[in-house]
């Protein structure tokens, strides 16, 4: 049986372990440990997964349908409006309308923050497309009409 020679004229088996060097070689550069989470769910830095949640599908249903966001503020609305009702004198109650208090101007400011952007597209949107910055003025103009 005659050996098979490759185009560099090197024989068979021999090209075949010099080749087989090469791919091991390129392994060199690949990770030794590979570890990744298997379906994880993040929400805003919350990761909900079967270790802290009893039913991470529920739990995803409901934040796609109810940001924790939106919970908290209808919870922050019943207890304020417990409060407005029956004024109580516990210390916990005046920090919590502290902290309501404090939200609300986070909201403030994050509106603030907003219309500025707004009016840096709306400049540009006036040089890139005049029509169309035309129509969000007369939108802006009919808001102030409304009161």
């Amino acid at each position: 049986m005659t050996a098979m020679k490759p185009e560099n004229g090197a024989a068979w088996p021999m090209f075949f372990l010099v080749w087989m060097k090469e791919v091991a070689d390129s392994f060199c550069y690949a990770p030794r440990h590979l570890q990744q989470s298997i379906n994880p769910w993040t929400f805003n830095g919350f990761v909900i997964n079967e270790k802290n949640s009893r039913n991470p599908s529920a739990e995803r249903a409901i934040v796609s349908e109810v940001s924790y966001g939106q919970q908290l503020g209808r919870i922050e609305d019943a207890v304020d409006a417990i409060i407005k009702r029956a004024p109580p004198e516990d210390e916990a109650f005046k920090e919590f309308s502290k902290m309501r208090e404090k939200i609300a101007d986070i909201k403030r400011d994050s509106r603030k923050e907003r219309f500025e952007a707004v009016l840096a597209d709306l400049k540009q949107m006036k040089l890139d497309d005049n029509r169309g910055f035309q129509s969000c003025m007369e939108s802006i103009q009919a808001l102030g009409r409304e009161g």
